[in-house]
C-alpha cells in the first residue's frame, strides 16, 4: 500500500478508536465545527479534518454524545469520510449517526432521512445495491411526510438515479434525473448550486454509459468551471472531472487530450486516496495505449491489492481495474491469464451486478474475442451469442428513452461487435453451417435497426389515439424543421444566438424522450421492436418457388493480441428457402475489388454505353449458381454497401445473354424482415385514386423562395445555374391525362406552384406522390479530424441534411435576400421555405397513406452507404415518413426515356393493378427501344 493511503487509514483508525475506547485530552470551541464544514464545502478535506477532528472529540467531553451539536459533527465526520473512500470505517459511523438522529429528532425528522440517504451511498460505494436502495426507499418515506419537500425528493431522485446507472438501468435513471431537473428549475435552483452540479455528474455518467461523449464532455467542463469559480480551485469534485474527462478521451483513442487531463488531476491527486488510485488507473491505462506493458502491469496489480483494503474486495472500482488488466492481458498475448482474469470479473459481476448489466455484457464481449483469438471457437460462439442476445435486448430497452443522436452512438458501438461476430461467422461458416442461420437471424434483428425504431415510434404515436401526445408529437417534428434552418443560416456564416440553437437542441432531446417514454407507458399492439424476428419464421413464409436473400457487408477483423479490424472486406449472400435447413452463405472474398475497382467499372460501361460482360460475374454468378435457388422463381433482395449502387436486373449474363431482369424476378426490400408485413397483406388495393403530381418548378421564382434548407447543397445551387428541366412538363401532363382518363382525383402543381410549402401541405392527403425535378447529394467534407471519434459537432455532417430536391425558388436559396428572410422569420418565430426540400425535413412528414413515392429526379438514389442501415438519403427519408414503395434513380437519364418509362409505368399500373409487375413491365417495354440499361435500369423500386 502506498504510503499516503496508509497514513489516511492509521489516522482514521486512531480516530476511531478515540470515539469508541478513550476520553478526549483535547479541548477546542464549538465554533470551530462551522470552519469544518466551510473547508468540507469548498472540499478541502485535508484542512477540514485537522480540524473537525479534535473539535469532534472536545465536543464528546463537553457537550455529551447526545448533543445535537455533537450529532452535526458526528454527521460531518460521516460525510468526510464517505467523500474520502474509506467506506466501512465511513458505514460505522454513518450508523452511529442514524441511531444519534433517531434519538435526537425521531425518525420522521429530515436530519434522519439525510443520515439514512448517506447509508444508502455508502452502500452504493460498495457496490451493495440492495442495501442501497433499501436505505433509498427509507428515506423517500420520510421526505414524503415533509412539507414543501420538491427540492428535498429531487435530491434523492439523483442519488437513486445514480445507483440505477450503475445498475444498468438506464431509461429508470435518466427518468428520475429528468424529474430531479424539472423540480431544480421550478425551484430557481442555480446552476452553481451544489445539487445541480451533483445532477450534472450523474448525466455525463450516463451519457458516457450511452456512448454521447460529446454531451458528457460539455457537462463535466461546465462542472470544472462552476467549481472553479465558486467553490474552490481544487474541489475533489475538479479532480473527478478531470478523471472522467481523460477516461473518456482515452476511450475514443485521443492520447494527448487525455494526457492534458490526467496531468491537471495529478496536480492534486492526493486530496483523497480513491483519487490517487484513479490516477494511477489512468496512468497505467495510458502506459498500456504505449504498448509499455511491464509498467502498466505493476501498477495494475498495487491498484488491486491497495483498492482491496480501501474500498473492500468486490467493489465496482476493483473490478473496473481487473477489467483493464485483463484487457492488457489480451493486448500482449497472454491469454491464459486474460481469460482467468475475465471469467473472475465474470463471476463476480454475476454476483454483484447482474446479467443485464452493460458492464456485465462488456464482459461476454471480451471473452468472446480472447476465446477466439485462443482458437477455442466453441466458448467464442458460446459468449458471441449471449452477448449478442442482451446487447438487443439492451437497445430496446434503452431506446426507449434516447433521443435520435444517443440511439446512433449506441448502434454504431453496437453494429461493430455485430461486424465482428460476422467475421467470425465467416472465417467458421464452413466447419458449422448452422452459423449462416445465427448470422441471418441477427441480420433480421440489426439490418436498418435506426430506421426501423423512427417508423416505429410515428406509429406508435398515431396508434394510441391520444389528441395530446399526438399534437406533441408534430410540435416535436416542427421543432426538427426550425432546428434545420437554424443549421443552414450558422452554415452560411449567419449569426444566430448560440443559446437558440442549444436550447432548441435540448429541448427537441427532452421531447424525444417524453415521447418515448408515454409511449412506452402507453404500449400499444404493434411494438416490432419487442418482437423477436427468425429465419425459421420467415421462411414459412416463403413459397416453393420464393428465396430470401440478405447481402451483409463484413469488415475483416483479426482477434489476436487485442484485436483490430484488417482491411479486407467480404460480401455474404445469405439465402434462405423454404426447404433449406439452414440459410445458405455465399461468400464474395474479393469485397474491396468490388467496391472500388470493379464499381468504377460498372459505372463507364453505363456511362459510356458498352457492353458489360463482367459484372454479373463479379456480384451475382456466385449467388445464381447456389443449389439453394434450384426451381426458384421469385427473390426478395436486401442489400447492403456496394450493393446499394448496382441495380441488380442490369446485370449480363454472358453464358444466357441475357440480362438479369429476364431470368428472375427480384423484389427489392429495405430488410427482408419487411416480408412480414407484405405477406400479410397479400390483397392490398394497389391502384391510386388519389395522385399529387409535382413537376417543371421555376427554379428562379422569387416569391416562392422559402425554408429549412440544406448545409451546403451544391456549387450548382449557390451559383443560381439550375438547368430548366422542360421534359418534365411534359412528363406531368401525360402521366395526368392517364390518370384522368382513368377517373382519378389528381393534384398537379406546376412551376411557381411547385413549392415546397404547397408539397409539404398537400402530401398527406394522396396516396401517390411524383416529382419530377432536380435531386442532388453533397458528399462529406473529406477531413473531419476528430468527427469519427463521436466528439465533434455533427449537426453540419448529417447526410440527410445533404441531399434532397429542388423545387420553385431553389435558386434563390442562398441569395442574401433569402437568408435575412429566413433568419428575421425564425428569429420572430414563423417559418420561411426556401425552395430546397431536404431529406431531413422529408423524414417529417406525414406520408403515412402513401402507397408509392415516385423520383423522377436524377439520382434520388444516392445518399451516404452505412454498413448495416443502408442508404442515408431521400429514399430512407421518404420511408421514414411512411411512404410503402418508393421509385428512385441511380444515375443521370435523358428526359425521352424517363418520360416512356414513367408514362408507360403508370399505363402498365392500371391495367395490372400492380406496381411491381408494372414496373418490370415498363421497363422490359423500353428495353425494346433502349437496349442498353444506362436507359432502362436508371430506375429501381424498393419497398413493399
Amino acid at each position: 500500500m502506498n504510503h499516503y493511503t496508509q497514513t489516511y487509514i492509521s489516522s482514521l483508525l486512531a480516530l476511531l478508536i478515540c470515539f469508541f475506547c478513550t476520553q478526549s485530552a483535547f479541548s477546542q470551541e464549538d465554533s470551530r465545527l462551522l470552519s469544518a464544514k466551510t473547508y468540507f464545502q469548498q472540499g478541502n478535506y485535508a484542512n477540514c479534518q485537522k480540524v473537525l477532528f479534535p473539535t469532534f472529540l472536545d465536543l464528546r467531553k463537553t457537550k455529551g454524545e447526545n448533543s445535537p451539536i455533537f450529532q452535526e459533527s458526528l454527521s460531518l465526520l460521516a460525510d468526510l469520510i464517505t467523500k474520502i473512500g474509506y467506506y466501512s470505517l465511513a458505514e460505522r459511523i454513518a450508523f452511529k449517526d442514524l441511531s444519534l438522529c433517531m434519538r435526537l429528532y425521531g425518525k420522521k425528522d429530515v436530519r434522519t432521512a439525510k443520515a439514512i440517504l448517506r447509508l444508502g451511498d455508502i452502500s452504493r460505494f460498495k457496490t451493495d445495491y440492495e442495501n442501497a436502495k433499501l436505505h433509498y426507499d427509507d428515506a423517500n418515506e420520510i421526505y414524503a411526510e415533509i412539507p414543501n419537500n420538491e427540492l428535498l425528493v429531487a435530491e434523492i431522485q439523483v442519488h437513486e438515479g445514480q445507483l440505477l446507472r450503475e445498475k444498468g438501468e438506464y431509461t429508470a435513471a435518466e427518468a428520475l434525473f429528468r424529474k430531479a431537473n424539472i423540480s431544480y428549475q421550478k425551484s430557481g435552483l442555480l446552476p452553481s448550486d451544489f445539487r445541480q452540479i451533483e445532477l450534472n455528474e450523474g448525466y455525463a455518467s450516463l451519457y458516457v454509459a450511452l456512448r454521447n461523449y460529446a454531451k458528457a464532455v460539455q457537462l463535466l467542463e461546465s462542472n470544472i468551471f462552476l467549481l472553479q469559480k465558486f467553490y474552490h480551485p481544487s474541489h475533489p469534485k475538479i479532480v473527478e472531472s478531470h478523471h472522467q474527462l481523460a477516461e473518456i478521451y482515452l476511450k475514443v483513442g485521443l492520447k494527448d487530450k487525455g494526457q492534458l487531463h490526467l496531468d491537471s488531476a495529478k496536480k492534486q491527486a492526493y486530496l483523497t486516496p480513491e483519487l490517487y488510485l484513479l490516477n494511477q488507473k489512468q496512468k497505467a491505462d495510458l502506459l498500456k495505449q504505449q504498448n509499455n506493458f511491464a509498467q502498466a502491469d505493476t501498477i495494475y496489480r498495487q491498484l488491486l491489492e491497495n483498492t482491496s483494503e480501501l474500498v473492500g474486495e468486490h467493489s465496482r472500482l476493483k473490478m473496473d481495474f481487473m477489467v483493464e488488466e485483463a484487457k492488457m492481458y489480451y493486448q500482449m498475448g497472454n491469454y491464459e491469464e486474460a481469460i482467468a482474469l475475465l471469467e473472475r470479473i465474470e463471476d463476480l459481476q454475476k454476483d454483484y451486478l447482474n446479467i443485464a448489466h452493460p458492464d456485465y455484457l462488456q464482459t461476454l464481449q471480451d471473452l468472446s474475442l480472447v476465446h477466439w483469438a485462443s482458437g477455442n471457437d466453441k466458448k467464442t460462439l458460446r459468449y458471441f451469442s449471449a452477448s449478442a442476445e442482451r446487447l438487443l435486448e439492451q437497445f430496446r430497452k434503452a431506446s426507449s428513452f434516447m433521443s435520435e443522436q444517443e440511439k446512433t452512438l449506441f448502434y454504431e458501438e453496437s453494429r461493430r461487435f455485430f461486424d465482428r461476430f460476422n467475421a467470425f461467422i465467416v472465417a467458421n461458416h464452413q466447419k458449422q453451417p448452422s452459423l449462416s442461420r445465427v448470422m441471418y437471424d441477427h441480420q433480421l434483428q440489426t439490418k436498418a435497426l435506426l430506421f426501423s425504431s423512427a417508423l416505429i415510434l410515428r406509429d406508435k404515436v398515431m396508434t394510441t389515439k391520444d389528441s395530446t401526445l399526438i399534437k406533441y408529437y408534430f410540435k416535436w417534428l416542427a421543432g426538427k424543421e426550425q432546428l434545420a434552418k437554424i443549421y443552414k443560416l450558422t452554415g452560411e456564416g449567419l449569426e444566430v444566438t448560440p443559446h437558440l440553437l442549444d436550447s432548441l437542441e435540448n429541448a427537441l432531446n427532452d421531447w424525444e424522450k417524453n415521447i418515448q417514454l408515454k409511449v412506452a407507458l402507453n404500449e400499444t399492439k404493434y411494438g416490432s421492436l419487442k418482437d423477436k424476428i427468425a429465419s425459421s419464421t420467415l421462411k414459412q413464409k416463403l413459397s416453393p418457388t420464393e428465396a430470401a436473400i440478405e447481402i451483409v457487408r463484413v469488415q475483416g477483423f483479426l482477434p489476436d493480441k487485442g484485436g483490430r479490424e484488417t482491411d479486407t472486406v467480404y460480401y455474404a449472400a445469405l439465402i434462405l428457402t423454404a426447404k433449406t435447413p439452414n440459410p445458405e452463405l455465399v461468400l464474395f472474398a474479393n469485397g474491396n475489388l468490388m467496391e472500388n475497382q470493379y464499381m468504377k467499372y460498372y459505372k463507364n460501361t453505363l456511362i459510356f454505353r458498352l457492353q458489360d460482360t463482367l459484372s454479373y460475374h463479379r456480384y451475382w454468378q456466385a449467388i445464381a449458381e447456389s443449389p439453394a435457388l434450384k426451381g426458384i422463381k421469385k427473390i426478395y433482395l436486401s442489400v447492403d454497401g456496394v450493393y446499394n449502387k448496382v441495380n441488380i436486373n442490369t446485370l449480363y449474363n454472358p453464358k444466357t445473354q441475357k440480362y438479369l431482369i429476364e431470368e428472375i424476378d427480384i423484389h427489392l426490400l429495405t430488410s427482408t424482415r419487411d416480408l412480414f408485413s407484405a405477406k400479410n397483406n397479400p390483397n392490398k388495393q394497389e391502384i391510386p385514386n388519389r395522385a399529387l403530381l409535382v413537376g417543371y418548378p421555376d427554379y428562379h421564382n422569387a416569391h416562392a423562395s422559402e425554408n429549412n434548407g440544406n448545409t451546403s447543397p451544391t456549387k450548382t445551387i449557390r451559383r443560381s445555374n439550375i438547368e430548366e428541366l422542360p421534359g418534365t412538363k411534359k412528363e406531368i401532363e401525360g402521366i395526368g391525362k392517364i390518370l384522368d382518363t382513368n377517373e382519378k382525383q389528381t393534384v398537379t402543381l406546376f412551376s411557381s406552384e411547385a413549392t415546397e410549402e404547397n408539397l409539404k401541405q398537400r402530401a398527406s392527403a394522396h396516396n401517390l406522390l411524383h416529382i419530377a425535378t432536380h435531386g442532388f447529394f453533397s458528399a462529406a467534407k473529406a477531413n473531419k479530424s476528430e468527427a469519427t471519434l463521436g466528439l465533434q459537432d455533427e449537426r453540419h455532417e448529417n447526410p440527410l441534411l445533404r441531399c434532397g430536391i429542388l423545387l420553385s425558388g431553389a435558386a434563390n436559396a442562398y441569395s442574401k435576400e433569402i437568408l435575412q428572410n429566413e433568419l428575421t422569420a425564425l428569429l420572430s418565430g414563423q417559418k420561411v421555405e426556401d425552395g430546397i426540400l431536404t431529406a431531413y425535413e422529408t423524414m417529417n412528414l406525414d406520408l403515412s397513406k402513401i402507397d408509392l413515392v415516385v423520383l423522377s429526379a436524377c439520382e434520388t438514389g444516392l445518399g451516404e452507404v452505412k454498413n448495416g442501415e443502408g442508404v442515408y438519403g431521400f429514399q430512407r427519408a421518404l420511408q421514414t415518413a411512411g411512404a410503402k414503395a418508393i421509385i428512385m434513380s441511380l444515375w443521370k437519364v435523358s428526359d425521352e426515356t424517363t418520360i416512356a418509362l414513367m408514362v408507360s409505368f403508370y399505363e402498365n399500373w392500371l391495367k395490372l393493378g400492380n406496381k411491381r409487375a408494372a414496373f418490370l413491365a415498363a421497363q422490359n417495354q423500353l428495353r425494346k427501344d433502349f437496349p442498353n440499361p444506362y436507359f432502362w435500369g436508371a430506375f429501381i423500386m424498393i419497398g413493399e
